[in-house]
């Protein structure tokens, strides 16, 4: 994100706008739209197909541990992959290298020249004129290779993807770009700028304690972390249902078979994984490990009850650890225990994605003092009243 960073304290924002009845903010929608569809008559580039194509790209860092939010839907698989060698990533990735030299060399020309002109003779000058048509040429040349500064692509990219299919990946990051532009003018208006808190993957506890680490008399993000945790232990029925993970992608997958309890294999799936990542406590191992051997002796079958039971446990035990990002789940946690706790706030979540989406937690409290979160991608940082210049 590119806005200014405040070292400002933390303080509601009097300016920021409520979320509308869908959670969209007009202004947001308006801004980012308007340049949108500006950038798409351009050209043919950016139909449907090419944002197919490039989805996966462009929102590649939008991945969080926490439920998908704002920008937690991937578009498309993307294309089947076309090699196109060595050759070819290798003179898109060095254009501007060559640019460069081709730069350096006319301007080299010109020094030579000169010094041809000033020893004179017939040689001279003849050697000065074909020095000075070499630099005009380079300059054209670097003119052109210099005057394309598309987004970069990754090598994985260009080995991967066709030329028409970069293209349209390039064209995407403009739009993207764009977008990204007309959010933080956005922020501009509504009076708000970054705050950078820090990261290392805990950048969304980093940031809810500067807005609430004074509040609510936390030591460090560490013990916003712990609230959150003991939060979503104490209300499962809150979080149960919509908990989603990365690494919990390959068990939900899971199909059913015949002759087995598909129930049973999530659970005893969600148990292994516990297991080999060292997250369950002695009297979880034997609670869960009882479930499995009533289940399979026919005791008492494992319920889908069970199956989200033990994948919050197993998502609270992964959250437990420093370093594992947090998403808008833990938001809605830590928005609820604070108002059990008696603060009237409410946290607004904005993010770039989505026609700068945003949304409030808890839900129905436009009367409470309002606290920011910029979500872009993966990363959290707080938003703070811009200051005054």
């Amino acid at each position: 994100m590119d806005a200014p960073i405040s070292s400002s304290p933390s303080s509601p924002s009097a300016t920021a706008p409520a979320c509308s009845p869908n959670g969209i903010s007009l202004a947001v929608l308006a801004a980012a739209s308007n340049t949108s569809s500006s950038d798409q008559s351009g050209g043919s580039s950016s139909s449907s197909a090419a944002s197919n194509v490039a989805a996966d790209i462009l929102t590649s860092n939008s991945e969080s541990t926490g439920p998908a939010g704002p920008a937690g839907s991937a578009g498309s698989a993307g294309p089947q992959p076309i090699a196109r060698g060595r050759v070819g990533y290798l003179w898109d990735s060095s254009k501007s290298f060559i640019g460069a030299a081709f730069l350096i060399a006319a301007f080299a020309a010109i020094v030579f020249a000169t010094i041809a002109f000033v020893m004179g003779g017939v040689f001279g000058i003849a050697g000065g004129v074909a020095l000075l048509i070499g630099a005009g040429a380079s300059f054209c040349i670097a003119g052109h290779l210099l005057s394309d500064p598309s987004p970069s692509l990754s090598r994985n990219d260009m080995a991967y993807f066709s030329p028409e299919q970069i293209a349209q990946q390039r064209h995407l990051q403009e739009l993207r770009k764009a977008q990204i532009e007309a959010f933080n003018k956005t922020l501009a208006e509504q009076g708000l700028e970054v705050k950078e808190c820090g990261g290392g993957g805990d950048c969304l506890f980093h940031s809810l304690y500067y807005h609430f680490g004074r509040m609510a008399k936390l030591k460090d993000h560490k013990a916003v972390r712990e609230k959150v945790v003991a939060h979503m232990e104490s209300h499962p029925d809150d979080f149960k249902s919509y908990v989603e993970h990365s690494e919990f992608k390959q068990i939900e997958k899971l199909e059913s078979r015949d002759g087995h309890d598909l129930n049973l294999d999530k659970y005893k799936a969600y148990f292994d994984f516990m297991m080999k990542k060292g997250l369950l406590t002695n009297t979880q191992k034997r609670t869960f490990q009882q479930k499995i051997d009533d289940s399979t002796s026919s005791v008492k079958a494992v319920t889908d009850e069970d199956v989200l039971d033990i994948r919050l446990k197993a998502y609270i035990a992964l959250m437990n650890r420093t370093g594992e990002w947090g998403g808008e789940q833990e938001v809605k946690a830590f928005a609820s225990y604070l108002a059990e706790h008696g603060h009237l706030i409410r946290i607004v979540v904005h993010s770039p994605e989505n026609n700068g989406y945003l949304t409030c937690y808890p839900p129905g409290t436009e009367r409470n003092t309002e606290y920011h979160l910029l979500r872009n991608g993966n990363h959290w940082q707080a938003l703070v009243p811009k200051k005054s210049s």
